[in-house]
């Protein structure tokens, strides 16, 4: 029940806002929400889920769904998620899990176990939204879909795990050669910082002076034309006593009039640097 309630009140919401939302989170084990709501005419509250390859390649996502009772739902084996390269996305609905069709999905809530079984670290963005689309990307190609809120999940910068480097990215989509990608970088602390950024092999550097913003155009800033698939841009920050950085990845899509925002968060190495608001 609680389960149907939360749907029937994101629902609202998004039926009275015209925003995009958006939450990412990052490591080879996640748990994804699960929406998919019939509307009527057609129309269903689903998700769409953007994975992104930010470490290795051969990244190999399962993906295995359960109910709001906690019951599996979907193949056995679960479904899964093929990213050959690293930089590769791959876009999926409840749909391609092959869960829409299972009886014991009738409440149309529940939640998803994603995973490397080698425990390599990948990305997802998951964007829910009503529309008549349910093919993946659907919510974001349909200039009838709506959607609602914005957030992403904190840790998609370059990260070291014993000894290890740990890759994060943040995963970025098209709608179509006149979309509009910015990723807006703001360097909150008092120290000036350097902000590192690697898109398909091709490396970007920028020096964040304190209390700074650089907004900068995704993916032209690295020298490459329209990358109608999307992809991942990967985020380090500059070693201990410099600043960090923040900000958010802005989609603007001039053929929908839709703008998405998501939120990049700070780099937890430098939270100790913040300005004090007193």
């Amino acid at each position: 029940m609680t389960g149907r309630l939360l749907g029937v009140l994101l629902a609202g919401l998004c039926l009275g806002a015209p925003s995009a939302a958006s939450a990412a989170n990052m490591y080879g084990n996640q748990v994804l929400f699960l929406l998919h709501m019939p509307l009527g005419g057609g129309t269903f509250f689903t998700t769409n889920y953007l994975f992104a390859a930010t470490e290795s390649d051969h990244t190999i996502v399962n993906v295995k769904c359960f109910n709001d009772a906690g019951q599996r739902i979907g193949p056995a084996d679960g479904v899964d998620v093929d990213l050959r390269l690293r930089g590769d996305i791959a876009q999926h609905t409840p749909t391609t899990l092959l869960v829409t069709t299972d009886p014991l999905f009738s409440s149309g809530i529940g939640w998803c176990w994603a995973h490397d079984p080698r425990a390599i670290p990948y990305n997802v963005q998951i964007t829910i939204g009503a529309t008549t689309n349910l093919q993946p990307r659907g919510i974001l190609d349909s200039t009838t879909s709506t959607l609602v809120g914005s957030s992403m999940g904190l840790d998609y910068f370059l990260q070291s795990i014993d000894g290890r480097p740990i890759f994060g990215g943040t995963p970025f989509a098209t709608a179509d050669d006149k979309t509009l990608t910015y990723l807006m970088l703001i360097n909150p602390t008092t120290r000036d910082g350097t902000v590192t950024l690697t898109l398909r092999g091709r490396t970007l550097r920028r020096r964040l002076t304190a209390r700074s913003l650089q907004a900068l155009s995704i993916p032209g800033v690295f020298g490459v034309g329209p990358m109608p698939e999307g992809g991942s841009v990967t985020i380090s920050v500059s070693g201990r006593g410099e600043g960090g950085v923040l900000g958010w990845l802005v989609t603007a899509q001039p053929s929908t009039g839709r703008l998405q925002f998501t939120a990049v968060g700070l780099d937890a190495s430098t939270s100790d640097r913040l300005p004090s608001l007193k």
